[in-house]
């Protein structure tokens, strides 16, 4: 008998398997490994940062002019909770250069606004 795509039993497994990529990015392990990523790339004020607010719900800083300067990396998790984010820096290199290591430390509190 086929599987559904959206059965219970699928869709847990769906969701464990994103879970796992979400933990292994967080240890720099994105690097080693080839995990899925969408990339979204394209002129100055073509809408790049309204294309990730929309897919996110996370709003971006505006601004006339260029505003988003630094690349954006939207780790989203299905969660029967109330929406929330935490926001983090990612160190991938140290004082003396690329180290090969991964270091994320929180940025500013938790939110759910």
């Amino acid at each position: 008998m086929d599987q559904d795509i959206n059965s219970n039993e699928h869709a847990r497994q769906r969701r464990e398997l994103l879970d796992l990529i979400i933990r292994l990015q967080s240890i720099g392990l994105g690097s080693e490994l080839e995990l899925p990523q969408i990339a979204c790339i394209g002129s100055q004020s073509v809408g790049k940062s309204s294309l990730i607010e929309s897919i996110s719900g996370v709003a971006l800083p505006r601004a006339s002019g260029t505003c988003t300067r630094c690349p954006i990396e939207c780790r989203l998790k299905r969660s029967e909770q109330a929406w929330e984010a935490t926001v983090y820096l990612r160190f991938e290199s140290g004082k003396s250069g690329y180290t090969g290591k991964t270091k994320e430390v929180q940025f500013g509190a938790f939110s759910n606004e």
